[in-house]
């Protein structure tokens, strides 16, 4: 047993303090800044806290104030455990500010310093929430901004190429979700400079998961994800 234990404990991404089964805490850049939990125990009311070194909560924010009902219902992959909101995103901090990039390119920015979400996604209408009309059919799209629009430009812009340099970084990791977050971002963000790392992904990355098209093992092919995730890049990238 405590083998196994062990074993899972290792998987963890680096940068990451695992808490409980599910939780991530994010450790802020400085002392003076609070900590970041992302919360994903099962049965948790909230999907994101805020926290004090100590462990006091300052904020709490729900999963439907990180992200709106067109973006949880068109965007997200579900699994046993629900939907995890921050799949395929990339989180760093800015100055005072917790950034995530979601999958889909929008920036989720909390302000540290104020404990404060600037832009949470809006309630939906009756109509619109499968809680009350399970026929509803949301917008495939969001309608929110791409940032808070209360941030400066020079803010934002700092921001982005902190998410090009990172994006191109991972290119290189050793943990293959943040190789293939990567190969999106630079692909989604237009990087041009990621062309070779790229390439050499669509060529060589190791990554696969075996599909099996009737119950005899022997029957499965494998599927190189991080590969062709990077082929398609390359599509968008190269003229």
């Amino acid at each position: 047993m405590k083998k196994i234990v062990f074993a899972w404990i290792c998987l963890v991404a680096p940068g990451f303090a695992l808490v409980a089964p599910q939780d991530w805490v994010i450790e802020a850049p400085n002392t003076d800044l609070p900590n970041v939990r992302i919360v994903r125990t099962i049965g948790a009311t909230d999907a994101l806290r805020i926290e004090s070194p100590t462990g006091e909560v300052l904020a709490s924010f729900r999963q439907e104030e990180l992200v709106s009902m067109a973006e949880r219902s068109n965007f997200i992959a579900f699994d046993r455990k629900g939907a995890l909101w921050m799949r395929g995103g990339m989180a760093l901090h800015h100055q005072q500010y917790f950034v995530v990039r979601l999958a889909w390119g929008r920036l989720m920015v909390v302000d540290l310093k104020e404990a404060r979400l600037l832009n949470p996604a809006p309630p939906p209408a009756p109509n619109e929430d499968p809680l009350f009309n399970p026929l509803a059919a949301p917008d495939p799209g969001s309608s929110l901004p791409d940032y808070p629009e209360e941030l400066s430009e020079e803010i934002i812009n700092e921001i982005f190429e902190k998410i090009d340099a990172l994006a191109i970084a991972n290119l290189s990791s050793r943990l293959t979700q943040e190789r293939l977050i990567a190969v999106n971002v630079c692909a989604q963000r237009g990087l041009k400079e990621a062309i070779p790392k790229l390439r050499e992904l669509a060529r060589n990355d190791p990554a696969f998961h075996m599909v099996h098209t009737s119950n005899r093992p022997r029957d499965g092919r494998k599927v190189y994800f991080v590969r062709e995730a990077a082929a398609e890049a390359l599509e968008k990238l190269e003229p």
